[in-house]
């Protein structure tokens, strides 16, 4: 008896040591198992404040894109109404160009008119005077 006790413990201990070793494996794989999830856990952390600075970067780049966007369209506008006023412009100098135009050929008409009328009454003067001076000549004669 004494020895089937024996043997009873040898096995319980031989149990109890093969289940310690299981227990102290699955502690050491337990150990890895953390620090792996701990270093993820340290990854993830660090990749969520590196994406929150660039958030806040995209953000102020898109502030100013905007800010950028918007000027650039008020500047659109100023140009827009300047190119409408200087059209309007150059319009209405296009149209006293043309009525200058139309009135320096009524003056030049009127020039023309007038010389060919200078040019009659000369004429007509000169052949009168001519005239009145040979008759003057003829009567002194």
């Amino acid at each position: 008896m004494t020895q089937g006790l024996i043997v009873e413990s040898n096995t319980k201990l031989d149990e109890l040591a093969r289940a310690l070793n299981e227990a102290d494996s699955t502690k050491k794989k337990l150990q890895v198992e953390s620090q792996d999830l701990n270093r993820q856990i340290e990854e993830c952390e660090t990749a969520i404040a590196t994406l929150g600075k660039n958030k806040i970067s995209l953000t102020t780049q898109l502030e100013d894109t905007k800010r950028l966007a918007d000027a650039e369209a008020r500047d659109r506008a100023s140009l827009l109404t300047k190119f409408k006023n200087l059209t309007t412009e150059a319009e209405n100098l296009r149209m006293r160009i043309e009525e200058e135009a139309e009135k320096k050929n009524d003056v030049l008409k009127a020039l023309s008119k007038a010389q060919a009328e200078i040019q009659l009454w000369r004429s007509k003067f000169e052949t009168e005077g001519l005239g009145r001076i040979e008759e003057l000549e003829g009567s002194k004669a």
